[in-house]
């Protein structure tokens, strides 16, 4: 590949262009290979080869292409995730070491991800987008939000640590998942069709098909897809003596997308695509847990309290991206996104008569207790948490080769303008319960008079990046910066408060190759993550961390790759919710913590490595983590699992160790897999007892304690009929171990008990 020894001019151009001072300029050859045709393309590629640009969609690319990143980045393909038929993204990320996952409804629908230690409170701490734009609902306004993509219909995952995140924001002190959706097929007239059907009235279907076709004018590519889930649960309800109970506790969701592209037949290469999508979400869930000693006896019981609490969500997407090859070697990406996102989580908030929480209720024979088995009469107070979240923006990406006297550059910069709010119009409902557990009466709040506000960001976010190769030696320098205009606008006292913030994050990234197959590599990078608008305004400060990292990789083309990477991270003003439990995600912060661990990953082929006509892959994922509190906590809100935190104690749900093992065999007709997981039990709150006692109050309270240790076996198998029709059946926690998963947000709430279930899927 030639690379243009002058860069200028295209810089120049570059400021133009970023700007929307200038059209775009129309690249040089009109033979730029499509999304399949890349990823193949990358698939086959050398570490000791130049760099290759990455399609828009993408963060890392490939595995082959993790290879080459000065930080810790692993990509999922679809057959990790279809493969044991996983619906659930806590499953799917349990595959991949340094990340760390909080199950709350089993489903993973409302996932708390962490990676390398961070707080993993409704995964706020991770830059999370679909096809590289941002798909949090709000992800400066109110990043803890309940919006997470079907992993169900995803064609990879990518997950990008270290140095060479700088390049995504804002949240930075954890690192960036990507969600890969299915791309245009490059042939014609290509499809796909997965039916399943398993216990607990499990429902999954995904279809999707498309083309891309020659046209006169280019090439027009299509695709159509249709994903959906639904399941009565495995949680069942109690009954009383004046209602019946149910088993329905399940959820349905409803995923669409259309993409359209178009590339024209230009001298130059450009590309025009357009994604819209939708989901349509209701679940049956709780914000309440039962008792610890009710949960040692029964796991899957729901007292019936809470039968009335439901979520509903709506959500649309929408991205233009154009794409063009400016000069040789020079390609710029730019794209302009929207999203929507509607939920409304009518559940119960806690309970007027007796004048208690829920988690201070959940121990046998307390008065709270008996009205929320229904068992005694008392009033319970519902929280219709109605919110509307909303996002937009620009952004534009270039990517460049190019040479400077015996140096080969990689470089790459872009700028983006985005807005996003969040808008809650909240009430309260009290209900009044008699002694046989009937609800008897309700007295209804008025639409907005729990809480009636608005909160939005403004943000302005750019980056610069430059990869310098000279021999086997490559240092990769970069910087983020961002600034943040915040605004709450309280409609119920009306009153409107701002604040700015702007924050420089530098990181280096260091290579060496020992040869085209062995690399050992360093780091170091500034992390940041933004409080919120409320956050901002109150003088919460941002969180930034100091990150190192120090690893090494292996990898040959007879099935065998290995990492080993060590890392340290101190967290200065350790940003965290107030209060999950009661909904009140406004920012403090608790003080500063310390992450170190080491990651492994073990990568193997015995069959390819012996010439077998059959494959046996076989990985390995390990973590080990020591992360604690560096300084006793600062908070002494009673509603925070920070309060009572002394200086060494354990980051809640961080696990100690965590292990993957999976392995399968595949034949010609058929093939088959399993999975062993394991993570090692963690404290429930950064005072580490295993008491379940509030230490801000000294009173009882279920969110505090341990959470269980757990070791979970899924197992598949696949028998094809015909050409690309294939028959399968699934098992997941085979042995049905039953495990305290988390006590957040009020109290004891379970692992996914045995699942299993029989499918069909098909490929044209």
């Amino acid at each position: 590949m030639t690379k243009p020894k002058n860069p200028l001019s295209i810089s120049a151009l570059w400021s133009f262009l970023i700007l929307g001072s200038a059209p775009a300029e129309t690249p040089e050859s009109s033979t730029s290979p499509d999304e399949s045709e890349s990823a193949q393309q990358q698939e086959n590629s050398s570490p000791a080869e130049e760099p290759q640009m990455l399609e828009a969609y993408q963060v890392i690319g490939t595995q082959d292409l993790a290879f080459s990143l000065p930080g810790s980045a692993y990509v999922l393909d679809e057959g990790d995730i279809q493969n044991l038929n996983y619906e659930n993204i806590n499953q799917v990320l349990r595959q991949i070491p340094g990340v760390y996952v909080r199950e709350e409804d089993g489903y993973g629908n409302f996932p708390n991800i962490s990676i390398r230690g961070v707080d993993a409170s409704r995964s706020a701490k991770v830059t999370l987008m679909e096809d590289g734009v941002l798909t949090a609902p709000a992800p400066y306004s109110a990043p803890s939000a309940y919006y997470s993509p079907a992993v169900g219909r995803m064609a990879g995952i990518e997950v990008l640590k270290g140095s060479s995140q700088v390049r995504y924001g804002p949240e930075t002190t954890g690192g960036v998942l990507n969600y890969i959706a299915t791309p245009i097929p490059a042939g014609k007239d290509e499809g796909y069709a997965r039916l399943s059907y398993g216990n607990n009235q499990d429902l999954q279907s995904h279809i999707w098909g498309g083309g891309t076709y020659d046209l006169e004018a280019g090439q027009l590519g299509v695709l159509g897809e249709f994903y959906s889930r639904s399941t009565d649960g495995f949680r069942e309800m109690d009954t009383t003596a004046a209602y019946n109970g149910t088993n329905d506790t399940g959820f349905e969701r409803i995923d669409g997308r259309v993409k359209l592209s178009f590339v024209p037949n230009w001298e130059k290469y450009n590309k025009l695509e357009f994604k819209l999508g939708y989901t349509d979400f209701d679940a049956n869930e709780t914000y309440l847990g039962i008792s610890t000693q009710d949960f040692r006896a029964d796991p899957m019981r729901r007292y019936a309290a809470s039968r009335n609490d439901q979520i509903n969500t709506y959500s649309t997407q929408t991205y233009l991206r154009h794409t063009v090859d400016l000069e040789e070697n020079w390609r710029l990406v730019t794209t302009g996104y929207y999203q929507e996102f509607q939920r409304n989580w009518y559940k119960l908030n806690d309970l007027v008569d007796p004048d208690a929480s829920l988690s201070q209720s959940l121990f046998d024979g307390t008065p709270g207790y008996n009205v929320l088995t229904g068992q005694a009469a008392g009033q319970l107070r519902y929280r219709a948490n109605n919110r509307n979240y909303g996002l937009y923006g620009i952004q534009s990406d270039l990517n460049g080769l190019f040479e400077t006297g015996d140096f080969d550059h990689h470089i790459s910069t872009g700028l983006r303008l985005h807005h996003d709010y969040e808008d809650r119009f909240q009430h309260q409902d009290v209900y009044t319960q008699n002694d046989l557990g009937a609800f008897t009466s309700v007295d209804r709040g008025a639409p907005g008079s729990q809480t009636n506000r608005k909160s939005s960001a403004d943000a302005i976010a750019y980056y610069l990046q430059d990869r310098i190769e000279y021999g086997d030696w490559a240092v990769i320098p970069g910087v983020r910066y961002e600034y943040i205009d915040y605004e709450v606008n309280n409609r119920a006292s009306g009153s409107t408060e701002s604040a700015n913030l702007d924050v420089f994050t530098p990181g280096i990234g260091l290579e060496y190759l020992l040869d085209p197959d062995w690399m050992l590599f360093t780091g170091y990078y500034r992390g940041f993550s933004p409080p919120g608008p409320s956050g901002a305004v109150n003088g919460i400060k941002e969180e930034t961390s100091d990150s190192f990292e120090l690893g090494t990789r292996y990898r040959n083309d007879q099935g065998f790759r290995v990492e080993l990477v060590g890392f340290y991270t101190f967290f200065n003003d350790l940003l965290v919710a107030e209060s999950i439990g009661s909904g009140n995600l406004d920012d403090e912060n608790v003080g500063n913590a310390i992450s170190r661990g080491i990651e492994a990953l073990v990568g193997i082929d015995p069959a390819q490595m012996t010439g077998q006509s059959f494959r046996s892959p076989i990985t390995l994922a390990a973590t080990y983590t020591d992360a604690t509190l560096d300084g006793n906590a600062s908070s002494a809100d009673a509603e925070s699992i920070f309060a009572g935190g002394k200086d060494g104690n354990r980051m809640p749900y961080i696990p100690e160790w965590q292990i993957n093992l999976t392995g399968g065999l595949e034949f010609d007709r058929i093939r088959g897999y399993a999975s062993v997981s394991f993570a090692t039990s963690t404290y429930a709150s950064a005072n580490n007892s295993s008491a379940e006692v509030n230490p801000a109050t000294g009173e009882a309270d279920a969110r505090f304690g341990k959470v269980d240790s757990y070791t979970t076996v899924d197992l598949s198998a696949y028998y094809r009929l015909w050409g690309e029709v294939e028959l399968f059946a699934y098992a997941q926690n085979v042995f049905n171990d039953e495990y305290i998963i988390s006590r957040l947000p009020h109290g004891p709430r379970p692992g996914t008990p045995a699942t299993y279930g029989i499918g069909l899927q098909a490929r044209w």
